[in-house]
Parts: C-alpha cells; sequence; structure tokens
C-alpha cells in the first residue's frame, strides 16, 4: 500500500483518474477514486488483478475508514503546504 500511494503521489497513475479535481458536491467521489487507485496499484503489485478487493479493499485497506470531511481539506492543506515550500526553494 505505501509503495502503491507513493506510485500515485508520483503521478504514475494520473490518467486514472476519472473524476475531476474540481467537482461539484463534498469531494467523496474524488476520495474514493484516489482509494481505489491506490487499491487496484496495490493489488497489482503484489500479482493480483484490479478489483479483487477481496484481497485490499479501497475502503478498509486505502481509506481506512476515514471521513471525506477530514480527507480533502487535510489533503488540500499538505498540498499547499508543499507548494509553498516549494516555492521557497526556488
Amino acid at each position: 500500500m505505501i509503495e502503491a500511494a507513493g506510485d500515485v503521489a508520483e503521478g504514475k497513475s494520473f490518467g486514472h483518474f476519472i473524476v475531476p479535481a474540481v467537482q461539484g458536491g463534498a469531494g467523496t467521489s474524488i476520495n474514493m477514486n484516489i482509494n481505489e487507485i491506490i487499491a487496484n496499484t496495490a493489488l497489482i503489485k503484489t500479482g493480483s488483478k484490479p478489483g479483487e478487493y477481496e484481497k485490499i479493499d479501497p475502503t478498509e485497506h486505502a481509506n481506512i475508514y476515514q471521513s471525506t470531511n477530514d480527507v480533502i481539506p487535510t489533503a488540500l492543506t499538505v498540498a499547499a503546504m508543499f507548494l509553498l515550500q516549494s516555492s521557497r526553494v526556488m
């Protein structure tokens, strides 16, 4: 899971994001989209097929039952902090 999440963070799965980053709603659809991408990437890395969620589940193992209301604001804050830090280095 850690390696799969790292791959996603590096942009290796960008083409699998089917939900627009800026979309209406509370962010549940994009949160679940990334959980599915991480879970499926981890499944492939372990020699399983995407969608074999009985082995690695997007909600249970990738999201760890976290609330979208916590995940999305935290992710945006971390991304903003990273961008601010990066701009200071340049």
